[in-house]
């Protein structure tokens, strides 16, 4: 089994754990800006934002991790798996109406190719 169908089974399990326990909708939005121009007399406007599907299950922040600074008791730990790009921490991240700022990115490559992406994202 590839990782692109191991990445597929975990989506689609995050999918149908959502769906049974009622969390709602699992999609999730990776908001990423064009990058800058390449010369410094450009006016500053770079374009517009696009956004990247992903599908998103919330896991548990360890409250023994939160230090005030780096993790707060008010962040959110999200699984992202099957991201449309791979997420960084200069993106935003839409879910379930709130827009998050993308703290801190940790993959899950066992194998070398990421199965999902561990997300600290905070509002």
């Amino acid at each position: 089994m590839s990782a692109e169908q191991i990445a597929s089974e975990v989506a689609a399990a995050y999918r149908e754990v959502a769906a049974g326990v009622g969390d709602g909708d699992s999609t999730a939005y990776l908001i990423a800006k064009p990058p800058n121009p390449v010369t410094p007399w450009d006016s500053g406007y770079y374009g517009e934002a696009t956004e990247y599907k992903a599908t998103a299950y919330q896991n548990k922040l360890d409250m023994s991790n939160v230090d005030g600074t780096l993790i707060l008791a008010t962040d959110l730990m999200l699984n992202l798996a099957e991201p449309e790009i791979v997420p960084e921490t200069a993106m935003r991240l839409r879910w379930r109406g709130t827009e998050y700022k993308i703290q801190q990115v940790w993959p899950f490559a066992p194998s070398g190719a990421a199965i999902f992406y561990l997300v600290q994202v905070r509002a």
